[in-house]
Order: structure tokens, then C-alpha cells, then sequence
């Protein structure tokens, strides 16, 4: 039984769901087999997959905002965290920025990295 108590769905009205999966008493309610849909991201910079601790006290545009400009997605990942506690996030607040590098791969580049991991001499 989902019940939506302080702005979140809750399965039980206990626990939100998304933690829900490995709860026993309430495995009657939750399917742990997920939905997968398929998406083209072409000409996107970056993703970010967060929690409802961050999302509770950031909007989107807030978030991109932040982060939008540091190219190293570990640092972005943690600027929003501590953004996130900063504004007073009560809640755990797990984060990843994921940045897509559209750059043109060159032919012999791809040749270097498949041979590095055909041969275990040159990728040592």
C-alpha cells in the first residue's frame, strides 16, 4: 500500500520507496524488477542520478546550474552534496554526475584501446 506522507510515496506510509526493495515485511507491495527504458541523449553534457535528499532542496535548473561548469564529474557529485546539506537536507542524499565526452573517437585511438586490452603487455 503506497501512502504519500511529507511529499514523498511511501510504501506502508514507512518507508519511501525506493529503500524499499529489501524490506521483508514488505515485499508483498514492492517488486524489486525494474522498469528499463531507453533514452537518446545526443548532444547532452552531462546527467545527474541523486537522491530525494538532494532533490527535496535543489530544483533542476539549480542543479545544472552548479555544476554545469566543473568538468570533472567526482567534484560535481560532491559541490551538489554539500550543497544539498548546506540547504538543509535532512535526508540521505546519494549523487552521481555522469559526463558524456561527444568528441569524435579517431580510428587508430580505438585500435590502441582494443589492442591494450587484447594484449596484457600493453596495457600494463
Amino acid at each position: 500500500m503506497l501512502l504519500k506522507f511529507l511529499g514523498t510515496w511511501r510504501v506502508g506510509g514507512v518507508l519511501a520507496v525506493s529503500r524499499a526493495f529489501g524490506d521483508k515485511l514488505l515485499k508483498p507491495y514492492v517488486v524489486a524488477e525494474p522498469e528499463i527504458q531507453e533514452e537518446e541523449i545526443d548532444g547532452v553534457e552531462f546527467i545527474i542520478v541523486a537522491s530525494d535528499g538532494l532533490w527535496n532542496v535543489l530544483t533542476n535548473k539549480d542543479a545544472v546550474a552548479l555544476v554545469q561548469d566543473i568538468t570533472d564529474a567526482e567534484a560535481a557529485s560532491r559541490k551538489l552534496i554539500q550543497e544539498a546539506y548546506a540547504r538543509g537536507s535532512t535526508d540521505n542524499i546519494t549523487c552521481v554526475v555522469v559526463r558524456f565526452d561527444w568528441s569524435p573517437v579517431l580510428s587508430s585511438d580505438l585500435r590502441t584501446h582494443e589492442q591494450a586490452h587484447q594484449d596484457p603487455k600493453l596495457s600494463q
